[in-house]
């Protein structure tokens, strides 16, 4: 056998004799060892338990987004790295904010905190504060109409920050408000690319939600409207008069500027789609909101249809995916993902 180490020739020696060079390639890696991983929250109680979202490789299989809910850790067994699985660790907490964090197989050394915990055994998750949502409330009131457009501004936040805070999405709303002459401005979605041109009742930073008499001038037909299909999901319109508004109108409206719209389910709502979701979902018929599922939880957060991830943001999160445009799984959690007995 030719040492390929100390000929004088090395690489050319072994050629001319013909010799594979595969003997040469480096042995495959040793399997990553495996341990179980119990993951703490620091700051939680069981008023607001975390849900953890674990991706990654787990005795002989790759799990994506399997929830669990800390009580008051959460104890991953079995776990090892393993690049050929996607490796991303979520969680959520009411009252507190998401957090995410993932292997890049194209950063060197991402891999670093989830090697260290599968060696120690133990992961510690601070859960940051709620992350707050700009909003730019537009009162599009006369004199005589704006005692009614208040009032139903504070109701429909009222309902909103509830909704946010307390049902595990991570967020709350940083809210502005200012009233308008309605004269000057457009009551329908087509007008959407003229308003996001006029810094006079559009604010770039800020989703912006108009208060106004009846979208598009159709009185008691349409309560609220968001123009994603305008590609302007930071733009929504809710008629103060409609007698049909009900208290989480805003937050569903405002849902959809963060990503849960969703064109195999009409545009994010669940009216048309029996057996996805009871009425009292997020995006199903505004009767009420007793549930989000993880899913849209996730979508909220990380999608990056998100207006949170838009390109250029301050806001982008942690991990950012394409998410996808149907109801099962895929590049992030499924929309129907629930965990009983979650949120506490």
């Amino acid at each position: 056998m030719v040492n390929l180490m100390t000929s004088r020739f090395g690489f050319a020696v072994a050629a001319s004799f013909g010799f594979s060079l595969a003997c040469t390639k480096a042995p495959p890696p040793s399997p990553s060892p495996s341990a179980n991983v119990v993951v703490d929250f620091p700051g939680t109680a069981a008023a607001n338990r975390p849900l953890l979202l674990y991706s990654g490789r787990r005795g002989p299989d790759c799990d994506s987004f399997q929830a669990s809910v800390a009580n008051p850790t959460v104890t991953l067994t079995d776990v090892s790295f393993d690049p050929s699985c996607q490796v991303e660790i979520d969680a959520f907490a009411p009252g507190l904010g998401a957090w995410a964090q993932k292997i890049d197989p194209l950063v060197a050394g991402s891999e670093t905190w989830f090697l260290n915990a599968i060696a120690t055994g133990t992961l510690s998750i601070t859960l940051p504060d709620l992350t707050a949502v700009p909003l730019r409330i537009w009162l599009v009131a006369t004199p005589s109409e704006m005692t009614l457009a208040k009032g139903v501004r504070d109701d429909l936040l009222d309902k909103a920050y509830p909704i946010l805070e307390t049902m595990g999405t991570g967020l709350t709303l940083d809210t502005l408000s200012s009233d308008l002459n309605p004269a000057i401005v457009p009551k329908l979605c087509d007008d959407a690319p003229a308003m996001a041109g006029d810094a006079t009742i559009y604010d770039s930073n800020r989703i912006n939600v108009y208060f106004l008499a009846n979208y598009g001038g159709v009185f008691d037909l349409t309560p609220a409207w968001n123009c994603w299909q305008e590609d302007h999901p930071e733009i929504v319109f809710i008629s103060f008069e409609n007698t049909h508004v009900p208290p989480p109108t805003l937050a569903h409206e405002v849902a959809h500027s963060l990503g849960l719209v969703h064109p195999n389910a009409l545009g994010g709502h669940t009216n048309f789609e029996p057996g996805l979701f009871t009425p009292y979902n997020l995006m199903a018929t505004n009767i009420d909101v007793l549930n989000i599922s993880i899913g849209q939880l996730y979508a909220l957060n990380f999608s990056s249809d998100s207006w949170l991830n838009r390109p250029g943001s301050t806001m982008t999160r942690p991990v950012v995916r394409t998410c996808q445009d149907v109801w099962g799984a895929g590049a992030c959690a499924a929309l129907t993902l629930f965990k009983s007995g979650w949120p506490p």
